[in-house]
């Protein structure tokens, strides 16, 4: 029997809808009762507070469980008890094991950055994300020394790319903004929550676009104007000023993007000189590091590519104009990647 037609005939009261496993074993305590399954027997996980057993957890993904199972009226209570979480740890970065504990708050992020772009005009939810994302971003501009380890511990956690690149090329773009040592520590945290925040606007596309491998033209469309409808949701409710949203709405604006094969970096309905900006630096280097780091990224339609063959990518689109950011941009990847090679298993 196919789980969802057990569950039609479950006599459960309420109806069963799923969660991501990770969502659960980042709590310490279950808000609902949690369900799983094992054949045609659905029993229960965890009940409602109790404590979350997290030998469980390993145990389900040994037998290739990915997914838990809770009543669809405790969806908001789980939401909101993610949050609460992601709050706390957010108050507490600088205790105890900092890598540990800053894994786990981009964990938090990335899972309520998931539940954001199921309803982005929910302005708490909004709010609690741009003042997490700005602690994390403080804490690691003044312990750098992390961002190597938490990138590579962060590309094997199991998050959909929409989720979990914005954090990826966030980190990558930290540690090269600190090592060019242009910018001074609040225009570093204004421009990193600008590229955290850029993509807000695929919330507004359809799930299905993100993982097909043929677009049609509709579809391209709604992706290319996805950096626009960020700067519409993010406009008036979060504190970034009009020449940070600028660079939100341009970070797809150039005319040389149109080279470009990923879809998920399609270009902007307007390409070509920057509307409304005179951050053009600024605007470039958040593309350099977005391009770099999904280039490098593994897609659902595509593999990932070498770091050299997406550096001649990045040659070929921006080297001319800005020679001296690409110069910087080489042997900043070349020091920071051979750091982030150590870390990985």
């Amino acid at each position: 029997m196919k789980v969802l037609q057990f569950f039609q005939k479950s006599p459960l009261p309420q109806k069963l809808v799923p969660i991501g496993i990770e969502e659960i074993f980042l709590l310490q305590e279950a808000p609902c009762d949690i369900w799983t399954y094992e054949g045609d027997i659905l029993k229960p996980l965890f009940r409602k507070n109790g404590p979350i057993v997290k030998e469980a957890g390993q145990e389900l993904i040994k037998k290739g469980i990915y997914q838990l199972f809770i009543q669809d009226d405790e969806v908001g209570g789980l939401q909101k008890a993610l949050g609460q979480h992601l709050r706390q740890m957010s108050r507490t970065l600088g205790t105890g094991e900092a890598t540990k504990n800053t894994l786990h708050q981009m964990s938090l992020l990335s899972t309520n950055m998931g539940n954001l772009y199921k309803n982005p005009s929910h302005d708490e939810s909004l709010i609690l994300q741009y003042r997490s994302a700005g602690n994390l971003i403080n804490f690691l501009s003044s312990n750098k020394k992390h961002i190597p380890q938490l990138y590579a511990d962060f590309t094997r956690q199991n998050y959909h790319y929409s989720t979990g690149h914005p954090l990826l090329s966030s980190l990558l773009l930290l540690s090269f903004l600190k090592y060019l040592n242009h910018f001074n520590e609040r225009e570093v945290e204004l421009l990193v929550l600008s590229n955290y925040f850029k993509d807000i606007g695929m919330s507004l596309i359809p799930i299905e676009s993100f993982d097909k491998k043929d677009l049609n033209q509709f579809e391209k469309d709604s992706i290319g104007r996805h950096a626009m409808h960020s700067t519409d949701i993010l406009r008036g409710r979060v504190p970034l000023n009009s020449n940070y949203l600028d660079i939100i709405g341009n970070h797809h604006n150039h005319a040389l993007i149109d080279s470009m094969e990923d879809h998920h970096h399609a270009p902007s309905p307007h390409t070509g000189q920057l509307y409304g900006s005179s951050q053009e630096t600024e605007t470039i280097l958040i593309l350099m590091m977005d391009m770099i780091t999904a280039m490098i990224s593994p897609r659902p339609y595509r593999p990932g590519m070498s770091l050299f063959e997406a550096l001649h990518k990045i040659k070929i689109l921006f080297a001319k104009d800005f020679k001296r950011e690409f110069h910087y941009l080489i042997y900043f990847l070349q020091q920071f990647f051979s750091r982030t090679k150590q870390f990985t298993r």
